[in-house]
């Protein structure tokens, strides 16, 4: 499996596990907000992930995938991350 492959796969992986989350959570809980908020985040990035346009650009997004991957959802660590990935993303969308 090459890299952005396991990538997707470990961003589809959180994104099942926070909207596992979000499920039970009544519309006005505040904790949804940061949650639909991370999903959305992930989503951009998985989307932008799929039509690979600049490996070169991607190879730093996907190592910070990897090291979501084992963290707990209200890891201060993962929150660090996904803040990372949407500074990421934002200059990625300039190219």
């Amino acid at each position: 499996m090459n890299s952005v492959a396991a990538t997707l796969r470990v961003i589809s992986n959180a994104m099942d596990e926070i909207a596992r989350e979000i499920g039970p959570l009544n519309r006005d809980d505040p904790k949804r907000r940061p949650l639909l908020d991370e999903l959305s985040a992930l989503t951009q990035l998985r989307n932008w992930l799929k039509s690979e346009t600049n490996r070169t650009l991607t190879l730093p997004l996907d190592e910070l995938a990897l090291e979501l991957a084992p963290l707990k959802v209200r890891d201060r660590r993962r929150i660090q991350i996904i803040g990372e990935v949407i500074s990421r993303s934002h200059l990625l969308d300039e190219h």
